[in-house]
């Protein structure tokens, strides 16, 4: 059996005799092995029992606890078991960053989906029975991730003239992030958006005609960021990213648009990251969005964070605001809020042929977040939507009719899956 084995559980049994001499005569000895091996990070880590039996009354030979870090190994079998992850754990300062710009950038527009920071590895500095602190920026080479969500916001009136709607919303996104070298990461993701509007009773949007303004929006994404470490308290990101939203019945060509970001963070300490970006990108027949990024991640206490990085990975907290206590482990509670902004083309079978519409608010919530095995994050939000308006421009971005809407309470479920 070899000690080599890199994130596996072996186990070997081996039969051994030995002469000694003893008042009882000869005694055969027999004994085994059991390693197990747990490896999501570059330095793992395996725990060993080793005990040796002998068939006499003579005390064993040896029984303990051995924690030592086992080298690779070609030949041996493979099973990988991931430590578990409290929600509480500290992510590398550059992947935290690369990740906060890129869903910054992702929640300002159309389609605002992206990820919170990778699972961070377990501290596991070597003693002879007792596992202590590693380096924070230890972290697979490769990442993949997995998400969806649902949402269903309750009717709500329009303010001050007739009319309610309510609406329907579906969220996917599948992301990878690779390590370049050792302070370069790159990422890529794309998602999409599902929008169901039900409009009950002509509005103002109805622009006299009866008909609703707009019914079923997609809104798809692709991007990629970069993340640079330059030391261990700065960090700097930059990231492109393009897609379209429309009614499922627009021109995709004129439903598209364009971005990128840019920002630079900086590491205090452990438990304190703040940095600023900006955002730039295109509108549908609307002029250049321009908007300044807050990113921060301070950890008050060892089970209270304030953030704008620990919300679900298919409906992050964007451009807003969380604060988390994870006092339990596999569980955290937050509330928290952002802005969101969704501009989209319409159809030709509308109040606005070709037109453009607009949703925009802030989203308020309550969130309770479980992992029950380490790949896998259960969300569940329950919120209400403030200062909602809805605006109906035309083909050319000049603006028809707007309208506010009454707070509208909605609930939420979001899944991931990393891999």
């Amino acid at each position: 059996m070899s000690d080599s084995a890199r994130g596996s559980t072996l186990a070997g049994c081996s039969q051994r005799s030995a002469s000694r001499a003893a008042r009882n005569g000869p005694a055969r000895r027999w004994g085994f092995e059991l390693v197990v091996g747990f490896d999501r990070y570059p330095y793992p880590v395996s725990f060993r029992r080793q005990a040796v039996h002998q068939l006499d009354d003579s005390p064993p030979d040896a029984v303990g606890l051995q924690v030592s870090p086992p080298q690779r190994s070609q030949s041996s079998p493979l099973i990988e078991f991931p430590l578990p992850k409290r929600y509480n754990e500290v992510a590398s300062p550059m992947t935290l960053h690369t990740n906060a710009l890129s869903l910054l950038g992702c929640a300002a527009i159309a389609t605002s989906t992206s990820a919170q920071s990778p699972d961070q590895p377990p501290d596991t500095t070597v003693q002879a029975t007792a596992v202590g602190a590693q380096s924070s920026d230890e972290r697979p080479d490769t990442a993949f991730r997995a998400a969806g969500g649902y949402l269903y916001q309750f009717e709500s009136d329009f303010k001050d003239v007739p009319g309610s709607v309510s609406a329907n919303r579906a969220y996917a996104t599948f992301g990878s992030r690779f390590a370049l070298t050792p302070t370069v990461d790159l990422g890529l993701r794309v998602s999409w958006e599902g929008g169901w509007y039900n409009f009950d009773g002509p509005s103002v949007l109805s622009l006299g005609t009866g008909a609703d303004p707009w019914n079923t929006v997609m809104g798809a994404q692709f991007g990629g960021n970069l993340g640079i470490k330059l030391n261990e308290e700065w960090s700097l990101s930059l990231a492109l990213f393009g897609g379209a939203s429309g009614e499922t019945g627009a021109d995709a060509g004129d439903s598209l648009s364009i971005g990128g970001t840019a920002g630079a963070t900086w590491r205090a300490n452990d438990r304190f990251t703040i940095g600023g970006g900006v955002l730039v990108s295109s509108q549908i027949e609307d002029d250049v969005l321009i908007v300044p990024l807050l990113f921060i991640d301070w950890r008050i206490t060892d089970s209270i964070r304030i953030t704008n990085v620990a919300g679900p990975e298919a409906y992050p907290t964007g451009a807003g605001l969380e604060l988390v206590c994870s006092a339990v482990e596999n569980m955290e509670f937050a509330i928290g809020g952002r802005w969101e902004s969704r501009r989209f083309r319409l159809d030709d079978s509308g109040p606005a042929v070709e037109g453009v519409g607009e949703d925009q608010g802030v989203g308020l919530w309550l969130r309770a977040g479980l992992k029950p095995i380490p790949q896998l994050r259960l969300d569940f939000l329950v919120g209400v939507m403030v200062g909602e308006e809805f605006t109906l421009s035309d083909r050319n971005g000049n603006e028809l009719a707007s309208s506010d809407l009454d707070p509208a309470p909605f609930v939420a479920g979001f899944v991931s899956w990393r891999f």
